[in-house]
């Protein structure tokens, strides 16, 4: 796939960074204060060398040296909160961009290919993942700058008092270095599998909660509670083992420390016995060296992290493989006039789901699809509206493949109408309009057609009445009929409807299935296991039989 930078031109589900030269200023900036804030620590470290040995000797000097050392002090404090705001904007805009760019994906992927991948690890990636790259990757990057820095800075003060020092110190630095750098592999095999786990314990506790009432109705609480201790075991013990490891790295490192601190103070206190250096430029070595020990181990001890949360960035970016081809695909210049399948075959878990189904689709009639469970109605709906492609035939949009038409066009064309209606915790207008203006003859002509009169005079707010919880506070009839008024406003070419009478009334069926026959402007295809009294009124009634259509 190649490096990513996230402070250049990247491209996530077809969308290029809009927010790039705001991040981009809030890094230069950042830079730059961490820079001056360096200088100014240079200039303080001096004065308090300085004000140490004016003390000592009791010279007049010592309280304008405090002074001016208390000052800088105050201004060290001022450009670190300055810095500090502009790492915290660029963190922040960065995950901004890369959740709305992730989200993006999402929306443009296919729903089947989504729902077969699983909702529960597109959860896991917004939630663990995530998180684990803005603090991994994104927050040890900013502070690898400053630790950078700090590092460059007590190089500059040492190898101007004494090269020895600096000697001393960068070869403590190495050890520091290879040792740690030794144990990123390690750790980095550990944080992918950490995601991993984490990915399948957040889509086992979706699952549970999605299946909530087939639990509770066959009683499976134990099987439930064991399975989820053996989950729930897994995720803390692999935090464990990670925390437990970095335990062991973090001792270490203070032992070093320690010892290399020993090493420094031995040798400052030998060089002032004989006279080449004062106490105040043994403080200033203890101080600068300190500014070399520390990165090192801050900078070693972050690669494993930030190599981790890389890995899981490249994963996350992986998944943005939305083709950015919209200026290659034609737009629908006319209405959709015919949907042509060609030869059309597709299979799903090694199994043949439609078999070279060969029919052509005329907007200007109505069609009742119907056959048994497992038939192949769905497959051909799914195929007929775009969200999967067949392996291998062709489907044609008035004469042209369909995969050579935008999506966005072809979508505003045919509206699906799903088994199972998503409804807003928003007003009902807003929910048969999508949020989207329109005329008063139009929404008037949906309500009517679909059936919504009565329900929506006697809503205590009319069209005004907030649905809640996806529609918990409305009967399932309702919902249908809601998502079918929401396919008629849109004025489409052709509605399609999967499924519209399952777990509905006879009276509820028959009402809705009268509705679809009084459109005139749009064609529609129903496709359903149960026959309404109506279904001899369809122009066309098709058997699916195994995939094919029965003869």
């Amino acid at each position: 796939m190649g490096k990513y930078g996230l402070w250049i031109r990247l491209h996530i589900g077809g969308i290029e960074m809009k927010n790039k030269k705001r991040i981009i200023l809030f890094l230069v900036i950042y830079i730059i204060f961490i820079l001056i804030l360096n200088i100014v620590k240079y200039k303080a470290l001096l004065f308090m060398g300085d004000s140490v040995d004016f003390l000592i000797s009791r010279s007049s000097r010592v309280l304008k040296t405090v002074r001016n050392f208390l000052l800088l002090e105050i201004m060290l404090l001022i450009i670190s909160m300055a810095a500090d705001y502009f790492k915290l904007n660029v963190k922040k805009n960065t995950m901004k961009f890369l959740k709305s760019g992730y989200l993006n994906m999402i929306l443009e992927s296919d729903s089947f290919s989504l729902k077969e991948a699983g909702i529960g690890k597109f959860l896991s990636n917004f939630t663990n993942d995530m998180a684990a790259v803005e603090s991994d990757f994104c927050g040890n990057l900013l502070d690898m700058i400053y630790h950078i820095s700090n590092f460059v800075l007590g190089i500059v003060i040492l190898m101007k008092i004494d090269y020895r020092f600096l000697i001393a110190i960068l070869f403590i630095s190495v050890g520091i270095s290879v040792y740690i750098i030794k144990t990123a592999s390690f750790l980095q095999e550990k944080y992918g599998e950490k995601s991993e786990i984490f990915g399948q314990y957040t889509s086992y506790v979706k699952e549970i909660l999605s299946g909530y009432t087939i639990i509770k109705n066959n009683n499976l609480f134990s099987r439930v509670k064991s399975d989820f201790e053996t989950v729930n075991k897994n995720v803390q013990d692999k935090g464990y083992e990670i925390d437990k490891f970095l335990t062991y790295i973090s001792a270490i490192h203070q032992l070093i420390y320690i010892l290399s601190f020993s090493v420094l103070l031995v040798m400052s206190l030998y060089m002032y016995k004989i006279g080449l250096i004062t106490i105040g430029t043994i403080i200033i070595i203890s101080n600068s060296s300190d500014k070399i020990i520390s990165p090192t181990v801050m900078v070693t001890v972050s690669i494993p992290r930030l190599k981790g949360g890389y890995s899981i960035l490249k994963r996350i970016i992986a998944k943005f493989g939305v083709k950015n081809d919209v200026t290659e695909k034609k737009k629908l210049r006319d209405r959709v006039k015919s949907i042509e399948f060609k030869n059309v075959q597709y299979d799903a878990g090694g199994k043949e789901i439609i078999k070279n189904f060969t029919y052509t689709f005329n907007t200007s009639l109505s069609y009742f699809i119907y056959g048994l469970s497992g038939s192949g109605k769905s497959t051909i709906v799914k195929l007929l509206i775009g969200y999967i492609s067949p392996d291998s035939g062709e489907i044609l949009i008035n004469g042209d493949s369909i995969s050579g038409i935008q999506t966005d066009d072809y979508y505003g064309r045919i509206q699906y109408v799903p088994q199972d209606i998503f409804l807003f915790e928003d007003t009902v207008l807003n929910n048969i309009t999508m949020f989207s203006k329109c005329e008063q003859e139009k929404l008037n002509k949906a309500i009517e057609l679909s059936g919504l009169n009565k329900f929506i005079s006697e809503l205590p707010a009319g069209l005004n009445t907030v649905i809640t919880e996806n529609g918990t506070n409305i009967s399932g009839g309702e919902k249908r009929r809601i998502g079918v008024a929401r396919a008629i406003v849109k004025d489409p070419d052709l509605i399609v409807l999967d499924e519209p009478f399952a777990d509905l009334d006879s009276d509820i069926v028959e009402g809705i299935d009268g509705a679809l026959l009084k459109l005139k402007d749009s064609g529609f295809i129903v496709i359903s296991h149960i026959r309404s009294s109506h279904f001899n009124s369809y122009n066309k009634k098709i058997e699916i039989l195994n995939g094919i259509i029965s003869k």
